[in-house]
């Protein structure tokens, strides 16, 4: 909350009615970000950072791993191995938008997303604000 993206979007959906205090987002922060959720057995095992940042394996297939960062030092390291791409985003400069295939740990990911060129920031941000704004829809 010290940065200046995350105050401009505390004072954006704190403008939509949305919060009255900064405590109160930022519980809400923890709870999606850190708060363990189910991935489909019942047991709470994943959390958002989780599943965006780091990614993790479900039913054998590479879910989340959203973050260019973790996967360009893995791929530095030898631990993912990148097919290919299949999108490239409209934008000249970054952040630019990629859809990837790829294999982490001898699982396959078929299609990914990952913003490219960013900072962690900004995806926090952004991500908080979209699932905010349309939960439970894409």
């Amino acid at each position: 909350m010290k940065t200046e993206l995350m105050k401009k979007l505390f004072v954006f959906l704190q403008g939509k009615n949305r919060y009255s205090s900064e405590p109160e987002f930022l519980q809400d922060l923890k709870e999606m970000w850190f708060g363990l959720y189910s991935r489909g057995d019942g047991e709470r095992d994943s959390s958002g950072f989780e599943h965006v940042f780091s990614g993790e394996v479900k039913k054998g297939k590479v879910s989340g791993f959203h973050n260019w960062i973790r996967f360009y030092l893995l791929e530095k390291q030898g631990g993912v191995n990148y097919f290919s791409h299949n999108f490239n985003g409209p934008w000249d400069t970054y952040p630019d938008v990629l859809g990837l295939q790829f294999s982490w740990d001898g699982f396959y990911k078929e299609v990914g997303s990952a913003f490219i060129g960013c900072s962690p920031e900004f995806e926090f941000g952004l991500y908080s604000l979209c699932f905010l704004a349309r939960p439970g829809r894409a």
